[in-house]
């Protein structure tokens, strides 16, 4: 079967305004993100093949591929592919009321698994977040399948929704659209931040801050075994990212982990730079960087630091140790 990458995505898809904001290609690759309710390419990817445009709902099916798994014979050219008969349905009200758009697609295949017209349909499903196709031969099954499953845009049953609850569904809905356009530059939200509060369910493990500067606020934790090891560690974060994205939870916490095996555990915050640190380059990092390593060595009487890095975090610290090396 015929599977290309992300620029025939966007040629096929995007550019003919065929997105559905169903976020397949969003969860599948990082290249990919949601803007304004469609599915936009942040960077350019060079790869012929791709499981963005393989998973997309709206990309081309390889008709010659299916013929032969179905039928076991080539496709003939014919523009809906190999069919028994064509037929119409109208979605009624169990259909129309669970599926998108009025369930066209689905009504036609419900009714046809329930006429006996076809043994089953292979219908995509999500799995987690990537789509998984499944034979359905149950007529009540199809509803699991439907468009509305993947697809953000007013159904009858958000309609339905708004009458149950007097309008608030939708009130709910524009008030997490403004926290979006405001907090999130119009990305939609993917966590409610209001169940998390750093010290109480997130970054709880026992530490203070022990030494700042312009760039960097340097957090020691407090040991939690009677003996340590005399050589500390160094955790260094992206600069997009929160220190406690090592420290998340009471059973989910690498800082937790090096602390129960005696390790001296240290951590940079960053701080977030705004217009005036415009100035701020490679060179501000890397010294604030061995500001903190300096400051750790004094601390615990240490000749050398060990470091653990992550993403951006990484590419400072090594770039740091070249700098180290030349000098």
């Amino acid at each position: 079967m015929r599977i290309y990458g992300s620029k025939g995505l966007v040629i096929d898809v995007a550019q003919r305004d065929l997105c559905i904001g169903c976020g397949m290609c969003v969860n599948i690759c990082p290249y990919f993100k949601t803007y304004k309710g469609k599915s936009a390419m942040l960077f350019p990817c060079t790869l012929e093949q791709g499981r963005c445009n393989a998973h997309c709902p709206k990309t081309e099916v390889d008709l010659d591929a299916l013929s032969r798994f179905f039928w076991n014979e080539t496709y003939d050219g014919a523009l809906l592919g190999r069919f028994k008969r064509i037929v119409a349905a109208r979605a009624g009200d169990k259909v129309s009321g669970g599926f998108q758009g009025g369930g066209t697609v689905s009504a036609l295949i419900a009714y046809a698994l329930k006429r006996k017209m076809i043994e089953g349909a292979v219908l995509t499903g999500a799995e987690g977040i990537e789509p998984v196709a499944r034979l359905v031969t149950d007529p009540e099954e199809v509803a699991a399948r439907a468009g509305s499953k993947f697809i953000a845009a007013p159904t009858p049953a958000a309609l339905k929704r708004f009458v149950e609850t007097g309008g608030l569904s939708t009130l709910k809905g524009v008030k997490q659209l403004v926290s979006d356009f405001s907090e999130y530059f119009g990305m939609p939200s993917s966590v409610d931040k209001s169940a998390f509060k750093v010290g109480e369910n997130l970054a709880n493990t026992a530490g203070a801050v022990i030494y700042r500067n312009d760039v960097i606020e340097l957090i020691q934790y407090k040991p939690t075994t009677e003996k340590v090891f005399s050589r500390p560690i160094l955790i260094i974060p992206p600069q997009i990212k929160k220190f406690y994205v090592f420290d998340l939870s009471e059973n989910n916490s690498i800082v937790k982990y090096m602390l129960s095996k005696g390790l001296q555990v240290f951590t940079v915050s960053w701080k977030n730079a705004t217009p005036k640190q415009r100035h701020w380059n490679l060179t501000t990092y890397i010294n604030a960087l061995e500001e903190a390593i300096a400051v750790i060595a004094n601390i615990a009487g240490s000749k050398d630091v060990n470091a653990m890095a992550a993403c951006s975090g990484g590419a400072h610290i090594c770039e740091s140790v070249g700098l180290c090396c030349r000098q």
